[in-house]
């Protein structure tokens, strides 16, 4: 009697825990390569419920699912999960037989035979119409395709993922077939390289705009064509894009300021899961981020070199050098000189000069020295000229601001 309820004790445990022995053999067998005697004998002892012959694999991923749930508590998670489980194994069971089980936080595999009477796209499509319609949620769907034997079933799995990988494009709430994907011939995709060069020149003259405006352009031309390229393609061209960004930036910046552009830069090639507008937003932040330290660093260098020019004016106010020669001390030329200078001060190099002028002009008619004198210092030859342009700049004539002071 002891040894009979022994053996009803082992039984009942077995069966109990034949779901997750199934779970765990079909994960195996997903990833590993395996014999067909190996495959057959623990298909067997493991009693699965799937025709021992001809099967398809299909992944089902939940879109933004870290987007959508945030970081809610386990037990919400898992009731989430339990239901579009639940969702997907009586879709499927209303056609054919199957098994469900996790592969992932937000992706299931199934692996089922063939319906006698609906295309397999046309379950996989049932699938992610009744997830859509029965929970708040949506999948996007990859299917492998048939296979005869179970020691086969994991070259359907590798297809499935690559199907799975083409809502790249889409961003979710798709089927996609990876019978479909490879009748499509995929020539070696390049983005034109006359955008890439004005990318670059719009990245190293700090545009950002127009630089972002060049991703988006690129963008457009890697996918819009008849066959869309591997979205591992597409994805090995932004980590292409990133790059060079990246050296032109390290050309223009110090160190410390590369510092967190490369580590965007490095954040980009390290994404393992992603989509193209993802991908397509990352790469704008980076130029952003870059274009941003470059223009600061710009407006730090021109002010500069303005200061090193006004540090002159005032040092000799008298000289009658023109735009040209302040230019030249600074090795600039004349025009972009000049529209510099106006920038950072508001004024233009004339205005400046006049300004400095007649602000040193008050300095002198307050220690007590002649108008004339004043003139001559400032290099002013003509009196009247002099104080004209000191009445324009403070309203009055030399000699009534200095009598205004003087009271």
């Amino acid at each position: 009697m002891g040894e009979a309820l022994r053996y009803h004790e082992m039984e009942r445990k077995l069966r109990e825990s034949l779901p997750y022995l199934r779970q765990e053999y079909f994960q195996l067998l997903l990833q590993f390569p395996t014999t067909p005697e190996q495959a057959a004998k623990r298909w067997d002892f493991l009693q699965i419920g799937l025709e021992r012959e001809r099967f398809v694999v299909m992944l089902a991923e939940i879109d933004q699912f870290a987007e959508q749930t945030g970081t809610p508590p386990v037990q919400e998670v898992e009731l989430i999960r339990f239901t579009l489980q639940n969702i997907l194994e009586e879709s499927i069971a209303q056609s054919t037989q199957g098994f469900v089980f996790r592969d992932n936080t937000n992706r299931f595999v199934a692996v089922f035979n063939p319906p006698a009477s609906a295309s397999v796209e046309g379950l996989a499509e049932q699938c992610r119409e009744n997830i859509e319609k029965y929970s708040r949620y949506t999948v996007s769907l990859g299917l492998g395709e048939e296979v005869r034997l179970i020691h086969q079933i994991s070259y359907s799995y590798a297809q499935a993922l690559t199907a799975l990988s083409y809502n790249f494009y889409t961003g979710g709430n798709s089927v996609y077939s990876y019978r479909n994907i490879s009748l499509v011939h995929h020539p070696a995709t390049r983005y034109s390289p006359d955008k890439e060069k004005e990318l670059l020149y719009c990245v190293r003259s700090g545009n950002v705009d127009k630089a972002c405006d060049m991703i988006d352009a690129l963008f457009q031309e890697m996918v819009d064509v008849a066959a869309p390229p591997a979205p591992e393609a597409v994805k090995g061209m932004c980590d292409e894009l990133a790059f060079l960004m990246n050296r032109v930036f390290a050309e223009k910046l110090t160190p410390e300021e590369l510092e967190p552009v490369e580590r965007q830069a490095n954040a980009i090639k390290r994404l393992s899961s992603y989509k193209r507008t993802e991908l397509q937003s990352k790469l704008k932040e980076l130029c952003r981020a870059g274009c941003r330290l470059i223009h600061r660093r710009r407006l730090e260098d021109a002010n500069q070199v303005v200061e090193r020019v006004i540090e002159h004016i005032r040092r000799n106010a008298a000289s009658n050098m023109t735009v040209n020669d302040y230019a030249k001390m600074v090795y600039l030329s004349g025009s972009y000189f000049a529209n510099l200078f106006k920038k950072v001060t508001g004024m233009t190099v004339g205005q400046f000069v006049t300004t400095e002028r007649m602000e040193q002009a008050k300095t002198m008619l307050v220690e007590g020295k002649q108008v004339q004198e004043i003139a001559q210092a400032l290099g002013y030859e003509d009196r009247p000229y002099f104080s004209e342009l000191f009445k324009k700049h403070t309203g009055m004539t030399p000699s009534e601001f200095k009598q205004q002071y003087m009271r």
